[in-house]
């Protein structure tokens, strides 16, 4: 979720109405949440660093709250984790 997933969930809740839902992946639980910068290398091209974060689903609650968004559900599908966030009515 980009670098900053608080102010990326706080962007995409200002962005919809009241009742709009945001799905977003997750870490697996026990995952450490974490920020980094990365880039991405190709054999012909390498892109400019830029952030990056992981976000553990064990961190969801927190950064749903801080975001303005509740958590509608949490599920996992092959192996990855997924949740519904939505804007309060």
């Amino acid at each position: 979720i980009a670098g900053d997933p608080e102010r990326l969930l706080g962007r995409l809740a200002a962005l919809l109405r009241p009742g709009g839902t945001v799905f977003a992946e997750f870490e697996p639980p026990q995952a450490r949440s974490r920020e980094v910068r990365i880039r991405v290398e190709t054999l012909d091209e390498v892109s400019d660093w830029f952030p990056w974060a992981w976000v553990s689903v064990d961190d969801v609650d927190r950064i749903s709250r801080s975001a303005g968004l509740d958590v509608a559900a949490i599920w996992t599908g092959r192996g990855r984790w997924f949740a519904q966030l939505d804007v309060p009515r």
